[in-house]
């Protein structure tokens, strides 16, 4: 501190003999003769401004977001400032209740939107918690609100699903044989605790449950259900013992155990008109259901919609041709690594008349059999002379011969692929990078969205929803800042 002291002393003497003053200031005690208010500090573009416009726009009541006043006691905070404390907190990265109670006490704007009072934490959260189902309700007022506004045009859409991790995960996921030996881990050292608290009570009496063996019952409880829910969903492999609803995933660069979030973006400002999140970990059954969510809450469908390829499930292609949406998505590649690109099924041309495949060396793939799959006919066709076509080991690794098998939506997915190969379809996809992934950085990268605070599959799709509202007015909040400062006519 006195190496500090001497080397502020030195530099404060090197600017007053540089002829550098310092700027005169108040005194931190020093009083006003005319208090200032909350109005002066927050400009009137100030993003604070236009939350708590576009709040007091909404019919709480009707959205399932009012609190009732007490009858008894202390009167409670006004629902309005606790939506405004949670959509500004989420505007600016503060997504925790014990971070928002904090800013509400030092951050001018919040203080601004409260009007001067300082709720706490507990009823920061319980008015989240007790309102996580009209989180979607809110949502769907920001898009109604685009809509109005003419900011979505329903000419492109983009949908796009990215995995986002569960709250404390960490390295709790197990699975079926894992929680079995756990389970009698635990069971066994909770016998030895109730044998050495028995023990200890012959000695004199005992009034309170040691803290290891509480904490080994609330662990015995948590692997018992996380067992249940893998009896209860056959298709599970594993399970994770912080948050039971979370699964593991595969990302583009690794895996991890979180939830499957999804969205629209419409493509004339980018806003978001419709969100979900699943536990299902593929994005083909994701298609359907967040179109419908998109045209139930704009109230048309789009034109035209474009996706990635975990999207281009034959079943989807089909459904999109008929009900007469331009659809645009890659093709899914070939599992088959053993095949050279010339031997693709794409590149072997049925013949409908005759009902077989003609493959590249110019060989009959002939009809063998028919099965069902989903409920659906599968017919499976199968060449009868590759045991002496020199190009086998190009083509197949299968002793019997190459084997092709067509699905209902074979047309459509044939069809699917000529559209694709046209210039309207490389346009389109180069737009969808423009729409949908941008979005997706905003909410991970300004909202701070990379892991979820809540647990559980209702909450983490409330806070979801609640990130994709803020998304949206900040989209919204442009255009309105845009009339406060208008720019100057040309001389």
């Amino acid at each position: 501190m006195r190496v500090r002291h001497c080397f502020v002393r030195i530099e404060g003497t090197r600017a007053q003999e540089a002829g550098m003053p310092y700027r005169e200031v108040l005194a931190r005690e020093q009083g006003f003769l005319l208090p200032p208010t909350l109005e002066d500090y927050l400009p009137d573009d100030h993003p604070a401004r236009f939350v708590a416009e576009f709040v007091a726009s909404l019919d709480l009541a009707g959205l399932g977001l009012l609190v009732e006043a007490a009858a008894e006691g202390r009167p409670r905070y006004r629902p309005e400032h606790l939506l405004c404390c949670w959509l500004y907190g989420f505007m600016t990265k503060t997504r925790s209740s014990r971070l928002l109670e904090r800013a509400c006490t030092e951050n001018v704007a919040l203080m601004w939107l409260t009007g001067g009072e300082r709720p706490d934490h507990n009823t920061l959260w319980r008015y989240y918690r007790a309102h996580r189902k009209a989180m979607r309700a809110l949502f769907r007022q920001t898009v109604r609100l685009a809509v109005d506004m003419s900011l979505v045009d329903f000419a492109l859409q983009a949908v796009d699903g990215t995995r986002i991790a569960a709250s404390g995960a960490g390295r709790r996921t197990l699975s079926r044989a894992e929680l079995t030996a756990l389970l009698e881990r635990v069971e066994a050292s909770i016998a030895a605790l109730e044998a050495q608290n028995h023990a200890e009570a012959a000695d004199g009496p005992t009034w309170r449950l040691s803290s290891d063996l509480r904490d080994r019952t609330r662990l015995r409880d948590r692997v018992r259900e996380g067992l249940a829910r893998l009896d209860a969903e056959p298709t599970w492999s594993s399970v994770n013992l912080t948050d039971l609803d979370a699964r593991r995933m595969q990302t583009a660069h690794d895996r991890l155990t979180g939830y499957n979030a999804q969205a629209v973006a419409d493509g004339r400002e980018g806003i978001l008109v419709a969100m979900d999140v699943t536990t299902d970990g593929s994005d083909a059954h994701q298609l359907l259901p967040m179109l419908e969510e998109a045209e139930a809450i704009g109230g048309r469908r789009a034109d035209e919609v474009v996706a990635d390829a975990g999207y281009s499930a034959g079943a989807n292609l089909e459904a999109m041709q008929s009900a007469g949406l331009s659809f645009y998505a890659p093709l899914q590649p070939p599992s088959n690594a053993t095949q050279k690109p010339a031997y693709y099924a794409s590149r072997f041309r049925y013949d409908r008349e005759t009902d077989r495949y003609i493959c590249p060396e110019g060989q009959a793939i002939l009809y063998v059999y028919s099965s069902q799959r989903g409920g659906r006919e599968r017919r499976v066709y199968r060449g009868q002379t590759c045991t002496e076509c020199p190009a086998r080991p190009l083509c197949t690794s299968n002793p019997r011969g190459r084997t092709i098998e067509r699905m209902p939506w074979a047309a459509a997915v044939e069809h699917h692929r000529q559209r694709m190969a046209t210039d309207v379809a490389k346009e389109r996809m180069r737009r969808r990078r423009t729409l949908i992934e941008p979005a997706f950085g905003t909410l991970k990268e300004r909202l701070g969205l990379r892991q979820f605070l809540l647990r559980g599959l209702d909450g983490v799709r409330a806070e979801w929803l609640l990130a994709g509202s803020v998304y949206n007015l900040l989209k919204l909040y442009r255009h309105w800042w845009k009339p406060l400062h208008p720019r100057p006519a040309p001389a």
